[in-house]
């Protein structure tokens, strides 16, 4: 490897280390920056008062372990009273799933609903931030939970008290990491989607780097909305949560689809992957259908969900894959990728179901570990792709010049006899249905030119009749030095057969050019058969052909000069 190599690679992950060494110090010092918050609702200083008359009182809320799942049109009341010397505007973040959320202030309502509370409609799951007005010294808070239709986890709410201006910088640091993590899988994903859609359109082996791209934008907007970021923008839970959902649901579609590719490269059958595609596709449309009707809530799906990822992970592991061995380098990323994302989609699941029967971490924001999980799925799924690009355009440039050594005549540069058979076969395709015509050149002098000037003059007359022919003819056709001094140009298409007499007044033009400069006389006889000419065209008849009419002219030029 050269120095030149070293430090160009060198420099690269000098800049990207760089890179990551600013964004954790960026990170630390927003991080510790609001480590400082002041939170007025810390410790047990709440009351609760839950559907069925039980009170608890001095509650944690940040610690506790109660768990009560509220049935539809359900109250669950936490009140406390605050007592401090801040007399300034608060705001209160509260976490709810499905559920409707009433604020009292000293017995006054300061948010909610002015009406009875609509238990049917779709709701959705996120934090609710409510602003505690500045109405004396003394303030008792009450906030009524009802909950709603649909069947949601739901725990004692957590409340978070902080002023009103450090609000959303309090929720930010909480949960920045994450915020930053969903933020880079959607503007990576777009980006892959674009770059992948732009190159999948030249060449059809670019789709797998299209569906890596829509699993970042898919994992992206779940992640940004599973962690409530999505608020900082947009405070329509219900809104956020239909789009949380279904970017969930359509998530393992273009995964199974990447694993279809890669199987279909393999040769092994992928029909019971395409099978499972278009389950999750149909199960994703009918939880909208039945979301829009009101008949069903996409929320209330999950269940579903979780039943048809346990047999996306089925299919997948039961179609198999190499043994590691065999394994090219490039797929041991692809088996990280699909060992993280089965693992976790698995933890995912069991943990939710624990959080349904038993309340665990029903009073945070659940499942934020996958924003992670699913950020090293799709790193790796990128770095094995790139690895597996890497080979492709390695064996491309290596059959490149393989090819190019077996067609290219070493002297002229032009192609060589074995290039010249092969588009003689090509021309017998009447697929295309295209005209084309064939023009035989043979050299004039060459022995005399040999004998006379010697062998390193003659071959100086070839190099050049080579260049001047191409130079002549490119725009055209394909030149081919088909033996010591016989060359041949195919010319496919009506508009490129109709410009031959121009290319060879070309020709002709640069043959006396060269005559006057050089020690020889530069002249070449030529013949020219065109596929019209036959009412069954072959290319050996056509070849046949021009031959014969090129020896006609060479025999008539041989006349002239006696």
């Amino acid at each position: 490897m050269s120095i030149k190599t070293l430090v160009s690679r060198g420099s690269y992950y000098v800049v990207v280390v760089l890179l990551l060494i600013l964004c954790v110090v960026f990170f630390l010092d927003y991080k510790k920056g609001h480590a400082a918050i002041e939170q007025f609702s810390d410790g047990a200083v709440w009351t609760l008062t839950m559907p069925d008359g039980s009170v608890y009182e001095n509650v944690d809320l940040q610690s506790n372990s109660l768990h009560y799942a509220l049935k539809e049109g359900e109250r669950m009341r936490i009140e406390t009273t605050l007592d401090n010397d801040y007399q300034g505007e608060l705001t209160a973040r509260v976490f709810t799933r499905q559920a409707a959320l009433q604020a009292y202030v000293n017995d006054k309502a300061i948010t909610g609903y002015d009406h009875e509370v609509d238990a049917h409609a779709f709701l959705g799951n996120g934090y609710q931030f409510v602003t505690i007005p500045i109405v004396g010294r003394e303030r008792t808070l009450r906030f009524e939970v009802i909950g709603g239709r649909g069947n949601q986890v739901n725990s004692v709410p957590n409340i978070i008290l902080t002023r009103s201006r450090e609000a959303y910088g309090h929720f930010l640091s909480e949960h920045m990491f994450l915020v930053y993590c969903g933020i880079f899988l959607l503007v990576l994903g777009v980006i892959i989607t674009c770059i992948g859609s732009v190159s999948f359109a030249i060449d059809k082996e670019y789709f797998p780097l299209v569906l890596v791209g829509l699993i970042g934008v898919l994992s992206g907007v779940w992640s940004i909305t599973n962690i409530k970021a999505i608020e900082l923008f947009s405070n329509d839970l219900a809104r956020n949560t239909f789009f949380e959902y279904l970017a969930l649901y359509l998530l393992p579609a273009p995964i199974l689809q990447f694993v279809r590719y890669r199987y279909a490269q393999l040769k092994k059958n992928t029909r019971l992957i395409n099978i499972g595609t278009v389950v999750i596709l149909v199960f994703a449309v009918v939880s909208v259908v039945l979301h829009a009707s009101g008949t069903v809530y996409i929320t209330d799906l999950l269940v579903v969900f979780h039943a048809l990822l346990f047999a996306a992970i089925g299919i997948v592991l039961g179609t198999g894959c190499k043994l590691i061995k065999d394994m090219e380098r490039f797929e041991y990323y692809y088996l990280a990728a699909f060992g993280i994302g089965i693992l976790s989609a698995i933890v995912y699941v069991v943990r939710y179901q624990m959080s349904r029967l038993f309340g665990f971490g029903g009073n945070t924001v659940n499942m934020s570990y996958l924003t992670v999980a699913i950020l090293a799925f799709e790193m790796l799924l990128v770095f094995g792709y790139l690895g597996f690009m890497r080979g492709r355009v390695v064996s491309r440039v290596e059959h490149d010049v393989l090819e190019q050594m077996a067609y290219e005549d070493q002297m002229t540069g032009l192609y060589n006899r074995a290039k010249g058979e092969l588009l003689m076969r090509q021309l017998n395709d009447r697929s295309t249905g295209e005209p084309y015509a064939i023009i035989n050149f043979d050299m004039n002098g060459l022995k005399r030119t040999n004998d006379t000037l010697g062998h390193f003059s003659g071959d100086a007359m070839l190099v050049r009749f080579a260049e001047i022919l191409t130079q002549s003819f490119h725009k055209i056709g394909t030149a081919v030095r088909m033996s010591g001094d016989e060359f041949i140009v195919v010319v496919r298409g009506m508009d490129n057969i109709q410009k031959i007499d121009d290319a060879l007044q070309d020709l002709l033009v640069a043959e006396a050019e060269v005559s006057e400069e050089a020690d020889y006389t530069m002249d070449a006889a030529y013949g020219i058969a065109r596929s019209m000419e036959f009412l069954e065209p072959n290319s050996e008849r056509v070849y046949r052909l021009a031959d014969e009419r090129m020896y006609q002219m060479k025999t008539a030029s041989k006349k002239g000069r006696a």
